[in-house]
């Protein structure tokens, strides 16, 4: 069989499409199962669900023999992750790490939502331990 007469695992077309380019055809089925989000990935998620396995970027992972991450970048992920989630209010969050471990400081309206944030820290990578500082203001407007 000539190779252009092959189909392609993706689904790719061999000849020209409509508007003249070779690409994929996203009418196959091995591409749509290819080019699938995962449960709950945002739109344009970078990875397509079938090329790479859930525990592939699973906190637990360890890189290589002396590597650490470096603490403005696990503050960067975590500024990142925080802000991405509108069931969280930041606004008075100040997020500062020093040797892997992140110290939260300033006040959120709600008991939950410190405890929420403090879970999105745990699961960022290079994370050691976690001082939870964070203030929850009373009804009557002392903190507690």
């Amino acid at each position: 069989m000539p190779h252009s007469d092959r189909p392609h695992p993706l689904g790719h077309t061999a000849a020209p499409d409509d508007e003249g380019g070779y690409g994929p055809n996203p009418r196959s089925a091995p591409y749509r199962q290819a080019h699938a989000r995962r449960p709950g990935a945002p739109p344009g998620d970078a990875w397509p669900a079938a090329s790479v396995p859930d525990h592939f970027f699973a906190p637990s992972a360890r890189g290589p023999k002396g590597y650490v991450r470096a603490d403005e970048r696990i503050r960067e992920d975590i500024c990142e992750q925080l802000m991405r989630r509108p069931d969280l209010e930041v606004r008075d969050v100040a997020v500062t790490v020093v040797d892997g471990v992140v110290v939260l400081d300033g006040t959120v309206p709600q008991r939950s939502m410190k405890h929420r944030i403090e879970d999105v820290c745990d699961a960022t990578a290079g994370v050691r331990d976690i001082d939870n500082r964070l203030r929850v203001p009373r009804a009557g407007g002392s903190e507690r």
